[in-house]
């Protein structure tokens, strides 16, 4: 999970945003230099005092780890390790991301933390059923996501359905049902012996 917020010194709605949208453009596209494709779902979220916004993340494909080297054209940069063996060097994640989030000109005030998956699912969830929280900003996409996030092969093919849990009603007697998080797919005789999935819901 991801939290970038825009300069402190901007105390107005309409400026963080577009402090945000200029500085979260340039700030993925050093990501990806860094750790390759990745996939998001973005978020704005006001804050409660003055109403500037903050920009929330669920983010895939980062590592823990940032080291100073060269990229394929021979520029210096940075590259994503998983492991710290040496100190010397080595950027934490965390660090790399404020100092990068200040370099693109938003605040310093940057946070990262791993997410379990479900956890992730609820917060996106809550997110995506929220109110626009007194954002009045015209033509504003309150949740944007990279083109990867939500679409299955062929779309005609699937629904999705977000929930701790599901039951038999839920779908229809022999249809697929896949568990996208673990990508198990539930046997249709699954139903005639539980209630729900997980089985730990029965």
């Amino acid at each position: 999970m991801l939290t970038l917020t825009s300069k402190g010194s901007i105390r107005e709605q309409l400026a963080s945003y577009r402090t945000l949208q200029q500085g979260i453009d340039v700030f993925m596209k050093r990501i990806r230099r860094v750790h390759g494709e990745i996939d998001y779902v973005r978020t704005f979220e006001a804050h409660k005092k003055d109403k500037t916004l903050h920009a929330h993340f669920i983010i895939t494909g980062l590592s823990p780890f940032v080291v100073p080297g060269c990229w394929k054209n021979l520029t210096p940069g940075f590259l994503a390790v998983v492991e710290r063996r040496w100190r010397t060097g080595v950027w934490s994640l965390q660090t790399y991301l404020k100092n990068m989030a200040w370099e693109c000109g938003m605040g310093y005030m940057a946070d990262a933390r791993p997410l379990p998956s479900y956890q992730a699912v609820n917060y996106v969830t809550k997110y995506l059923t929220k109110d626009l929280q007194d954002i009045s900003i015209k033509g504003i996409r309150h949740v944007q996501t990279t083109r990867r996030v939500g679409a299955p092969g062929d779309k005609s093919e699937y629904r999705w359905q977000v929930g701790d849990f599901i039951t038999a009603r839920d779908f229809v007697r022999g249809e697929v049902v896949t568990d996208l998080q673990t990508g198990q797919q539930i046997p249709s005789d699954y139903w005639q012996e539980f209630d729900a999935y997980p089985p730990e819901m029965n």
